[in-house]
């Protein structure tokens, strides 16, 4: 794998409704099968082999071809451009390794749309590549879910902890999730984990690896129940879609997480007394913003958490992956310009609502004006609840900076605990070297040590 050059980049911190993973690597042939796309007559058509034909054109490296010569609706034309097309491929392909081939296709109606998942093996794993039509066959939406019948990552679930499917919420917006639950009698404390940014699974799942399904699963083995879910913009992309102008964080984030605390109260095997909040990334920059709309929480966990503008470190992490092979070209400028001019309007006190989200990192106008004067080490401040503040040295996307804003603000606080930790990166896996995004391409578990300090945090606040 070679490492990453700008316009491959994967930005995990940024809102990403229709595309996203992470990572990103050099395209590959395709197995010595015919892939290319046949996108001269797609009106002839059935949905199925224009979705398969579009799939081909993505992974072949044919983005102007599947940008220009498919129909889409005018919303996707706006949130979509050949770039974006490159950028989540490099992304699915850093994560999981070289296309294999395509293994299957199935078809499934959702809300009034067909989506159209067309399942692709990788060298690492599978994953369903999926393409949403209207009632009129344009494309709509094009997404990635995980595989439930193919996978090269599967693990075994440890014999002491039991799980369960449950649903966050109700109505429109319910989600699906899994709760573990060590075995045996009585309560247990419990921890709703809040993902970072994209749309993410309830894994939290990174090409072959998922943090959160490591940190439910060594929890509940330390007699901890944890409550994961499907994130809103992975569960019902399409539906976000449809109200993305006034999508904010309340909306992708924080309803979820207070919806997820309910279900826990009232659930018998949970100790009402000691339920907690574990936001990661995204996630843990909003948990102060959902610890002051429930006090009933016990206490907090925040897993490299940014505590400065997400718009400052898209450009931070754009510059510092143009520059990981000692050399930035002419193209990576363009693309750091271009982060930096996204910034800039972004933090513009007249920013204009019908401002195009590509300008803006792919987040709406109202999304970035509701986090304009959000400072989340201010906040935690007012908290009286334990905090537990951890934080990867090895991290290139929320960086040591943060961690020592969160401890300039919070260190006279004896409700807060702090842990860094030399050799994990954003994933709280292990690894050496400067930081890179290919490693999260390699199968990793979350650091033992990491899931330690949360269950002796967790279970010592009696």
């Amino acid at each position: 794998m070679k490492l990453f050059k700008a316009k491959q980049i994967s930005i995990i911190l940024i809102l990403v409704l229709i595309l996203g993973l992470t990572a990103c690597t050099n395209s590959n042939d395709t197995n010595n099968e015919d892939n290319s796309g046949d996108s001269t007559d797609n009106q002839n058509k059935s949905i199925e082999e224009i979705a398969v034909s579009f799939v081909k054109d993505l992974i072949n490296g044919e983005y102007d071809t599947a940008y220009n010569d498919y129909e889409f609706d005018s919303k996707m034309k706006e949130a979509v451009n050949p770039s974006s097309l490159q950028a989540a491929i490099d992304q699915l392909k850093g994560s999981l390794g070289d296309f294999v081939k395509i293994v299957d296709k199935t078809q499934t109606s959702q809300d009034g749309y067909e989506i159209i998942s067309v399942t692709c093996e990788f060298e690492n794993d599978y994953m369903n590549l999926n393409v949403v039509f209207d009632q009129d066959s344009k494309i709509v939406g094009f997404n990635f879910s995980n595989v439930e019948d193919f996978s090269k990552t599967a693990e075994e679930m440890p014999d002491n902890i039991e799980e369960q499917e449950v649903i966050v919420g109700e109505g429109k917006w319910q989600l699906p999730g899994t709760l573990a639950v060590p075995k045996g009698q009585g309560t247990f404390p419990a921890v709703v984990l809040v993902h970072g940014s994209g749309p993410n699974d309830r894994d939290e799942t990174v090409g072959p690896n998922k943090p959160f399904r490591d940190i439910a699963w060594g929890l509940a083995e330390k007699g901890i129940a944890v409550l994961r879910y499907e994130k809103r913009t992975k569960e019902h992309a399409q539906k976000v879609v449809d109200v993305i102008d006034e999508f904010t964080v309340e909306d992708e984030t924080i309803d979820d997480a207070l919806l997820a605390v309910d279900l826990l109260k009232s659930n018998d095997k949970i100790d009402n007394d000691r339920i907690y909040v574990l936001g990661h990334s995204l996630g843990g920059y909003l948990v102060p913003r959902i610890a002051t709309q429930d006090e009933d929480i016990s206490g907090f966990v925040i897993l490299a958490g940014p505590t400065r503008h997400l718009e400052d470190l898209m450009v931070e992490q754009i510059e510092y992956l143009s520059s990981l092979d000692g050399n930035i070209t002419d193209e990576e400028q363009a693309q750091i310009d271009a982060a930096k001019n996204a910034r800039e309007k972004i933090k513009d006190p007249n920013l204009d609502l019908d401002t195009n989200f590509n300008e803006l990192f792919g987040g709406n106008p109202k999304y970035w004006i509701d986090l304009r004067n959000y400072d989340p080490a201010k906040l935690a401040k007012e908290l009286d609840r334990p905090i537990l503040i951890m934080q990867g040295k090895r991290d290139y996307q929320v960086t040591m900076e943060d961690f020592n804003n969160w401890k300039e603000e919070l260190q006279d606080k004896n409700n807060v605990i702090f842990k860094t930790y030399d050799k994990l990166n954003h994933l709280f896996m292990a690894g050496e070297g400067d930081p890179n995004p290919t490693e999260y391409g390699i199968k990793g578990k979350v650091s033992q040590d990491a899931i330690d300090d949360i269950a002796i945090f967790i279970n010592g606040k009696k």
